[in-house]
């Protein structure tokens, strides 16, 4: 559930490259609105005090333009240049009261004294005077000469008032002008630090957006690398694992299976690494090397005599080992190789039960790659599978081919192999059966009676030659195909069975009976049971002499009947050997 609610890296950066914007739009609105309000705030007060200051020094200007005409005025000699000096003092005088009432304009809400108002309406007052005195001086004809006191009175005021006007222009509209500016600057330095700021986390965040994007995508491509990877893995292991099965699947014998596993690990083995095959023999009481040979630079193959001593075999389980100088080793690992060596075991389960094991070496330090390792396990497990299926076939073939008792083969055995002992050429068949079998039988009881089965088996298998075959044809009956052999060379095999079985006897484990056989061969016929019949029949006339003798039947090649031949003169004296009429 998790899983499913975690998003892909590309969301995770698309949604902070949108708070990123949405972060920065925010910034430069907030120091776009707050430097705009503040500019505009300072701007107002700026533009109402230099307008004011201005208008301070443009009254102090028209204040000493009209003392001057004052002063002129004072100094003229006739009415005429009085009355042109006094227009003059009227119209500045005029232009500083107008200037007077655009100053009070301007600073409204920045007066916080009331001198200039109160000096500015006594001045105003004594303006009207001065002009309507110096109008009656002028009507009445009086020179400049008598306006000197009033010019001096009205020059100490105007001295007063720019005076004041100074007072004011640099103790209060200059400190204010320049707090308006300072505030101005600093908030222009407070948004430009809003903005270096957003520049910053911008810059952060972008980086960590970067970061991540580029971390992300990148995790993703290694992990798309890496799923393809595991898939051409995939399709390689289970590739090799149809080639092993299909292989396998061909092979009809544990040897054939074998040179399976050989090609194989031939196959998925570089030159570093050696592979051999150790399998448990029937008994389960050893193991032998069944694929593999040595190494030179790793030296013998694993050593380990017994199922029970390996340590993969006895715990079931694939052990890896990559230093043989390690502590925590397999004890047949240790000392092998000049420069140590790594190790892997793979158990090998036939039947359901640990037989063997795949043993691989290379290297200290130097275990096999993921793809050999994944195909050395395929290789173990389908190998397993195919030599426990060839197994219990080889036992079912065995059972249903062999007798239980004697562990030779039966009857329907012997008859499947015949056809390519007939297709060699000639042969000769025995046919024996255990004299007094039932009196044995009902003396001793049907245990010894067995025992003296399995001890005629025994001395079967002991007497004849690796190609001769052997069957319990049923019951106490047995019959002998010595391929090639005819007439003596064929009685002188079977007659060494007897001795031998006389020999055994004599060891007192079996009460002591004898045996008793009919032979013929295949000349003149290539019909099996022709050649068997005409042993049985021999095989009943020996019977009929007295038993523990070998009667030779021959088929006479002319006219296909047996005919009696004398080979032996000695051995037909004794009664155990002769050729006889059926």
């Amino acid at each position: 559930m998790t899983d499913k609610l975690q998003l892909p890296p590309y969301y995770k950066a698309a949604i902070l490259g949108i708070a990123l914007m949405c972060l920065v739009v925010a910034a430069v609105g907030v120091s776009y609105f707050g430097m705009s309000s503040s500019n505009e705030a300072a701007g107002r007060a700026i533009n109402n005090l230099v307008p004011a200051l201005d208008e301070l020094q443009s009254m102090d200007r028209d204040l000493y333009q009209a003392q001057m005409a004052l002063e002129r005025a004072a100094l003229g000699k006739d009415a005429a240049e009085l009355e042109a000096q006094m227009v003059v003092y009227d119209q500045n005088v005029g232009q500083t009261f107008s200037r007077f009432n655009a100053y009070q304009e301007r600073t409204t809400g920045f007066q916080d004294q009331e001198e200039p108002v109160t000096s500015y309406l006594g001045f105003r007052a004594l303006w009207l005077q001065a002009a309507e005195r110096l109008r009656v001086a002028v009507i009445s004809g009086n020179s400049g000469e008598q306006l000197r006191p009033l010019v001096d009175q009205t020059a100490a005021i105007f001295a007063d008032m720019r005076f004041s006007l100074d007072r004011i222009a640099g103790s209060v509209m200059d400190p204010r002008l320049l707090a308006a500016r300072e505030e101005m600057a600093a908030r222009q330095r407070e948004a430009r630090g809003i903005l270096i700021a957003t520049v910053i986390a911008a810059l952060v965040l972008g980086a960590t957006i970067t970061i991540s994007g580029v971390v992300g995508i990148r995790r993703q491509y290694e992990q798309m690398v890496s799923q393809q990877d595991q898939r051409e893995f995939d399709s390689r292991r289970k590739e090799l694992e149809q080639r092993i099965r299909t292989a396998f699947e061909l092979t009809q014998s544990e040897e054939a299976a074998l040179t399976v596993v050989g090609d194989v690990l031939e196959e998925v083995a570089d030159s570093k690494h050696y592979s051999e095959l150790l399998l448990a023999d029937s008994s389960m009481a050893h193991l032998r090397r069944a694929v593999g040979a040595e190494m030179p630079e790793i030296g013998r193959g694993c050593n380990v005599l017994r199922p029970e001593d390996c340590p993969a075999v006895r715990r079931n389980a694939r052990l890896v080992f990559p230093d043989n100088d390690a502590f925590e080793v397999c004890p047949y690992l240790r000392g092998r190789g000049e420069n140590g060596c790594s190790a892997s075991c793979i158990p090998i389960n036939i039947l359901g039960r640990p037989a063997g094991v795949l043993h691989t070496v290379g290297p200290k330090g130097e275990l096999p790659t993921p793809e050999q390792d994944q195909a050395l396990r395929s290789l173990a497990s389908e190998a397993g599978d195919v030599l426990g299926m060839l197994r219990a076939f080889a036992t079912k073939d065995l059972q249903a081919n062999t007798d239980s008792l004697t562990g030779l083969a039966n009857r329907r055995s012997l008859e499947a192999t015949m056809p390519a002992i007939i297709s060699r050429g000639v042969y000769a068949v025995a046919f024996g059966d255990l004299d007094f079998f039932k009196q044995l039988n009902d003396t001793h009881g049907h245990d010894m009676g067995d025992k003296a089965l399995r001890l005629f088996g025994d001395a079967l298998r002991a007497s004849l030659r690796p190609d001769d075959l052997i069957a319990r044809w049923g019951g106490e009956e047995f019959v002998i195909v010595l391929p090639g052999l005819v007439d003596e060379k064929a009685v002188r095999v079977v007659d060494r069975v007897r001795e031998r079985l006389h020999d055994m006897l004599a060891m007192g484990v079996v009460p002591q009976f004898t045996v008793s056989f009919g032979m013929s061969d295949s000349r003149g016929t290539d019909s099996f049971d022709d050649v068997v019949n005409a042993a049985d029949e021999a095989l009943l006339g020996a019977k009929k002499e007295g038993r523990d003798r070998i009667i030779y039947a021959v088929r006479d090649e002319n006219d296909h009947r047996l005919t009696e031949e004398i080979v032996d003169e000695k051995r037909i004296d004794s009664g155990v050997y002769r050729k006889v009429v059926a």
